[in-house]
């Protein structure tokens, strides 16, 4: 899954639509000016990115993944599409309540990986289950990297964007 923003700059679009042979004349002013907008947006990510993510957890993957993509017909869009990039953009508790609930049981089962926050004393022994059991769980809230990212590049540039759930 990727999250995604698309550029859309109403008197640029219309010269772009010219398309000459299947492919958009990116030598045209038009197309360099939707380019450097689009350049923005990506810088503006990933700054957003790095100030948003938590450092203790953060890879680099999800900055790293951000990047333009350019389409036959004119169109730019800029990407993020490391795996977890929608669970990042959107969050992962959409229910309201900010919690993860289990979908076909009764409860989360999560695995341990030996962590000793998990361990139980049993009979003098301390003991660490494989997995751990929650009825719920805290979601990651949404981060809007991208949209927000867009939005700052579209009031500062007069570009407009579409914002697409998912690629």
């Amino acid at each position: 899954m990727a999250s995604r923003v698309e550029l859309n700059k109403q008197q640029i679009n219309a010269k772009i639509k010219r398309i000459a042979s299947g492919q958009v004349d990116r030598r045209s002013k038009a197309y360099r000016e939707f380019l450097a907008i689009a350049e923005q947006v990506e810088v503006v990510a990933k700054s957003l990115a790095k100030q948003r993510l938590d450092q203790g957890y953060a890879t680099g993957e999800y900055v790293n993944s951000i990047h333009i993509e350019n389409s036959i017909d004119g169109r730019l869009s800029v990407v993020a599409d490391a795996p977890h990039s929608d669970h990042i953009e959107y969050g992962t508790a959409n229910n309201g309540t900010g919690r993860i609930y289990p979908k076909t049981s009764s409860v989360l089962k999560i695995p341990t990986k030996g962590n000793l926050k998990f361990a139980r004393k049993v009979g003098g022994t301390l003991v660490v289950p494989e997995y751990a059991y929650y009825k719920s769980v805290k979601g990651q809230p949404a981060k809007h990297i991208m949209e927000d990212a867009a939005r700052l590049v579209a009031s500062k540039t007069g570009a407009r964007f579409n914002k697409l759930k998912s690629a």
